[in-house]
């Protein structure tokens, strides 16, 4: 953005060439997929067997005999489809040929048709395994080879999730990285069992000796969403066959009642939002059941295919009655995570948690109470519970730390605490009998009981405890390189350990939680896991709290006690985890990371006390902890500083075969929600050094001894000697690489070099890193502003690595990119780029435009109307035509290869936007059916609703409502809000998000817009706020000022309603002005600002050019979707319609209605 000073000359900014080269997505290539279904304008929605089940899930039940057609076309089109021309994209049936194998899953053997114990016939409404003739798919067709994260070494301390026994002599223990033991011996003796998959499996279940079922799943990056994997045995784990259902998001437990009948539970997704799936074919197809989005499902159990009880996150629990999902009765639990529950015929049920929660039912989860009796608190408060195990009246519970199993033999009338002789957290237990049991957890860990669970014995483990124990604010702080280096390459057993929390609704629509995602990103870089505290909510960083707020706002989750409750919390985790090395935030005096420099503080003062056998002795007596002393500890520094030992990411790991940078840059999309480079360098501070004589080197492990194999390292495994060299080439042209990315985006002319030989560039890579490669490409030109560009990296990474997590983020992209009104007028419209911004001198739109002949004013209630599409020819409608059809396309490339995306409404919605375009509305009409026929009454039923009732208005309008008025005549931008455009405006207030914001100015914050046939009109009144410097004007204002530590409003407009992508303005206090569009800060429009002041309050104006926005100009009763929000550095958030001061979430957007 270009600024005019009050006497100064205008600075223009460099212009960005307007590009337009594409690679082309073949469309007759794509349309092979094999789609069943009526034309394009039919009135009946074309359907894939899956899609079906994904998008008409809530309408009803879908024709069996089309389902089978559907697929049979599928492997008739697969089989006689042609070789795709050069440069374009491979047909759907060779770009995916089965489900997208999970990270270091065979595909040849990820495609293999099999199940539990065989079932029936497929019934209606079905998530379906691979056809026979996806299944018979060339290995070639694999995107990866085995991974070196899931090589045995690394399996030996992978983290277990659940335990299965049939007898006291056969069992199965499954966890991390693929990995499942089988002991034949109640075992004395356990063999790992090849799966041929790499992801996570957190449940397995076995019917006998022969017939079982694991299920996990894997998240992916950027997107955040998830893939379910399915792998059955018929032959005791001797052969697993992983089948990957594209449709079934990330399964946490798994069940069976008999041969045929089970269920499964799971994430919430878009294409199955209730998270409870049952089979009655044996786990060759599962059902999912109706329900609106929940918050995922961690735990539950089952006494019908219909009947049970649900928990998950942040508290949250259910009843399930004749196959429907409903809130339990109970209160939510508060902050505390639920981790399981047992139900016992007829009605009675357990259910345990984080903080030692522990609940009884007596009507199947309709209500929760504490049992007759509880564990004495100071032991059950030592404890986040975990792991529960019912027989009968006998119930044992243990969790983290995994020092201790309580015991009642009289279902809760009284309580015994039981020595394990073990510090690792315990994640599942099992009994075959009253005396037999198994309790499996991190580190590998299985323990086994023959006496009730009165003793514990160690069968097997990979370690004992951590060599490094990373403790951060948040996951996004996590150093991945530095853990990439220590466990990945030299076999240090890593946890991290995030301690803040985000907010209950951020949590609620992510569709993998925070917290595994995080884990899953620390198995990636060589780590051991990750998990997090549940005490301590965190406010969003663009809020900029201080430190003293930070912990006010612990205080108040935890009566008045978030200091001790933080200290306490991190003296049990050094304890159970005993690291010889921890890492943590540096100190941050100015203020730039509050929740960091409270971390660091505390920290510091945990160490001390955790090797204080007199303080905390509760951990100690009743937890079963001991003093731990940890020899070093490290504060990570600020970007681009250096410390006492510090790490190059460039540097090239053997073990895993890839550069620090590389081996963290896939992890990091699995935290991060967009792309960014790492640098060159990470330093850190040695703040602790309580270790024998180091040799002068100030480094991470020098001088402590820690030997591969022993209990907080694991056994090395040296790289083949042929892969040296080849892997030395990598890692120099990834080098090589990383240097181009940091100078492409700002170069034009290197961009389209780079375009040309993008294949050339990645030719020597694995297909891993060239995708990665070609993703970042993509996202470092996107940020520069050169959009095509990245649309061309996007459409090369889609078409040759269909199969590549990173597909799935460069798809979405894509279809929003290509739908989208704003970004087909930021690439092709008129783009001015001079910027001017007014202060005490007014700056009159009139002196600048043509005068607009005065038009009528219209107030009053708003009336009935039919939307109307603005048109106005200023933008090449061939082009416009060109994007509504690649997005198209796109769509049905989705559909074919990814249906749970195609039933994504991220996707949706933007799709919906494009069938509009090219007049179908027919199309996007039954997706938006879909939509309002959900039970969930979220953010975007209620989009899908707002289209609805613009059509046919009656009733209240689902979302929020701005009346955006004719201006009688131009303002005067002098800051003042005395034109009478704004005396006669009708003002929306900006509240807090828990307080309803609602139409009428008289509160702290108010907007008001208007608009003519030159520009759209928006007017603030803020009231200031104790406390914060509004310090005036000083100097020449720059351009693109950072204006993320001052008091400012934020307007967003997104002009076609796709709730993907908009504009963002933005004028502080001071008159300062911002803006990007859809993220991209290099977007600079012409657009006029003025501030002023009044009473208590500071005002702004401004006029913003429509041709700056849009080709087409708004006509009386077009509607916009907009979103304000008021952000005040270290006091809090205001909005309209917004419930978030960092991520912005379109689909809260409300209307702009002109009138």
């Amino acid at each position: 953005m270009t600024n005019r000073s009050p006497g100064g000359q205008s600075r223009r900014a460099i212009h960005w060439p307007h590009l337009a080269a594409f690679s082309t997505l073949p469309m007759a290539l794509i349309l092979a997929a094999g789609v069943v279904g009526q034309s394009a304008r039919a009135e009946e929605p074309a359907r894939s067997g899956t899609l079906a089940a994904a998008l008409l899930s809530s309408q009803g039940k879908t024709d069996p005999d089309r389902l089978a057609a559907a697929r049979r076309n599928r492997s008739a089109a697969s089989s006689a489809a042609a070789p795709a021309p050069a440069g374009g994209l491979p047909a759907a049936s060779g770009m995916m040929p089965g489900p997208i194998p999970a990270p270091g899953t065979r595909r040849d053997a990820a495609t293999q048709h099999g199940g539990a114990p065989a079932g029936g016939a497929p019934e209606d409404e079905r998530i379906e395994s691979p056809s026979p003739a996806a299944a018979n798919a060339p290995p070639g067709a694999a995107f990866e080879s085995r991974d070196p994260i899931v090589a045995t070494p690394l399996r030996q301390d992978a983290r277990l999730h659940d335990v299965c026994f049939v007898d006291p002599h056969w069992g199965w223990a499954v966890g991390d990285r693929g990995t499942i033991w089988h002991t034949e011996d109640g075992g004395r003796s356990w063999a790992l069992q090849e799966t041929g998959a790499g992801c996570t499996l957190y449940s397995v279940e076995f019917l006998n000796r022969r017939d079982g079922c694991a299920v996990g799943g894997y998240a992916h990056p950027y997107t955040h969403s998830g893939t379910g994997v399915v792998l059955s045995t018929r032959d005791g784990g001797r052969t697993w066959r992983p089948i990957v259902h594209s449709i079934l998001p990330i399964l946490k437990k798994v069940r069976f009642f008999n041969e045929k009948q089970g269920w499964a539970i799971g994430c919430s997704s878009a294409a199955a939002p209730s998270g409870l799936f049952v089979t009655d074919s044996g786990g060759r197809s599962w059902n999912p059941l109706p329900g609106g989005k929940g918050p995922g499902w961690n735990a539950g159990d089952l006494l019908s295919p219909h009947d049970g009880a649900l928990a998950g996150q942040d508290g949250a629990a259910a009843e399930v009655r004749s196959g429907r999902i409903s809130p339990a009765q109970t209160p939510q639990f508060g902050l505390r995570g639920l981790a399981d529950i047992r139900l016992v015929p007829p009605y009675y049920g357990w259910l345990i948690g984080d903080g030692g929660l522990l609940m009884l039912t007596r009507d199947l989860g309709h209500t929760w109470q504490t049992p007759p009796a509880t564990p004495p608190a100071n032991v059950s408060g030592q404890f986040d519970f975990r792991a529960l195990a019912v027989r009968g009246t006998r119930v044992w519970i243990a969790g983290s730390p995994g020092t201790r199993v309580l015991f009642t033999p009289d279902a809760g009338m009284s309580w015994q605490t039981f020595n394990t002789g073990q510090t690792a957290p315990l994640r599942a237990i099992q009994f075959v009998d009253d005396l037999r049991g198994w309790a499996v957890g991190d580190f590998g860990t299985i323990l086994a009981t023959e006496d009730g669970g009165k003793t514990w014995r160690r069968q097997r483990a990979g370690g004992t405890r951590a060599a490094l124990l990373a403790v951060f604010a948040g996951a996004e702080d996590l150093p991945l390189e530095l853990v990439a280096k220590l466990s990945g390459e030299e076999g240090y057993l890593a946890i991290a350990e995030i301690v803040g929390r985000g907010l209950p609704e951020a949590a609620g629509r992510e569709e993998v939680a925070a917290a595994d995602r995080a884990h899953e990103a620390m198995l990636a870089v060589g780590g051991s896991g990750a998990q997090a505290a549940w005490r301590f909510p965190l406010h969003e960083a663009a809020l900029r709290m201080s430190p003293e707020a930070v912990i006010g706002r612990w205080n108040q989750a935890n009566d008045g006690r978030g200091a001790e409750q933080l200290e306490a919390h991190l003296v049990r985790q050094i304890r159970t985890f005993r690291p010889e090395i921890l890492i943590t935030h540096e100190a941050s005096p100015t203020g730039s990371d509050p929740a960091g420099h409270v971390l660091n503080q505390a920290v510091l003062i945990a160490v001390r006390a955790a090797g204080d056998p007199t303080a905390y002795p509760d951990q100690i007596t009743s937890g079963g902890l001991e003093p731990w002393a940890v020899t070093r500890v490290f504060g990570a520094m600020a970007p681009g500083l250096t410390g006492t030992a510090n790490v190059t990411t460039s540097q090239l790991s053997l073990r895993l075969g890839k550069t620090l940078a590389d081996a963290a840059a896939t992890p990091r999309g699995l935290i991060d929600s967009r792309f960014r480079i790492a640098g060159e360098t990470l330093g850190f501070r040695l703040l602790v050094d309580q270790g024998a004589d180091h040799g002068g080197r100030e480094d991470f492990f020098t001088g402590i001894i820690l030997h591969p194999g022993g209990d907080a390292r694991r056994e090395l495994h040296e790289p083949p000697a042929r892969s040296l060299e080849r892997m030395r080439r990598i890692a120099q042209r990834s080098r090589n690489i990383q240097a181009i990315l940091e100078q492409a985006g700002a170069d034009s002319g290197l961009g389209l070099g780079l375009l040309a030989q993008a294949e050339e560039v990645t030719r020597e890579l694995d297909q891993q890193t060239a995708a990665r490669v070609l993703h970042h490409m993509a996202q470092a030109y996107f940020v520069a502003g050169q959009w095509p560009l990245a649309a061309s990296m996007f459409e090369q990474l889609a078409r040759r690595y269909p199969a590549s997590p990173l597909a799935r983020s460069a798809s979405t992209w894509l279809v929003q990119y290509y739908a989208s009104g704003e970004a087909a007028w930021r690439v092709h419209g008129r783009q001015r780029l001079a910027v001017q911004q007014a202060s005490a001198r007014a700056v009159d739109p009139q002196t600048l435009r043509r005068p607009a002949g005065a038009a009528a004013w219209e107030a009053g209630q708003l009336e009935p109307f039919a939307v109307r599409q603005a048109s106005a020819p200023s933008v090449d409608a061939a082009a416009v035509e060109d994007r509504s059809e690649r997005a198209a396309a796109l769509g049905k490339t989705i559909q074919q290869a990814m249906p749970d995306l195609y039933a994504d409404p991220k996707v949706g919605f933007p799709l919906a936007v494009a069938d509009r375009k090219r007049g179908y509305p027919a199309q996007a009409e039954r997706f938006l059916m879909v939509l309002q026929r959900s039970s969930a009454k979220d953010d975007w039923w209620a989009c899908a609703q707002g289209e609805r009732w613009m059509s046919e208005p009656a009733g209240m309008p689902p979302k929020q409502i701005i009346q955006c008025a004719k201006a009688p005549t131009k303002p005067h931008l002098d800051g003042r809000l005395d034109d009478a455009v704004w005396q006669r405006a009708k003002a929306a207030r900006l509240a807090e998000p828990d307080a309803a914001a609602t139409a009428g100015g008289d509160g702290q914050t108010s907007a008001m817009l208007a608009y003519d046939a030159d520009f759209l009109y928006l007017a603030v009144r803020c009231r200031r706020a104790a406390g914060v410097d509004y310090a005036g004007v000083r100097g020449v204002r720059p351009r693109d000022p950072d204006l993320s530590q001052r008091d400012r409003v934020e307007l967003f407009l997104d002009l076609d309603r796709d709730f993907a992508t908009y504009y963002r303005l933005a004028v502080d206090h001071r008159g300062f002005a911002a803006e990007d569009c859809w993220g991209d800060r290099s977007w600079d429009p012409t657009w006029f600002v003025a501030a002023g002041e009044e009473a208590g309050s500071w005002t702004a104006e401004a006029a913003i050019p429509l041709d700056q926005l849009t080709g087409s100009y708004p006509q009386p009763r077009s509607v916009w979707a907009i979103g304000l929000r008021r952000i005040i550095p270290g006091v809090g958030l205001q909005s309209w319609s917004m419930t978030t001061a960092g991520d912005v979430r379109p689909e809260q957007f409300g209307y702009l209605i002109f009138n």
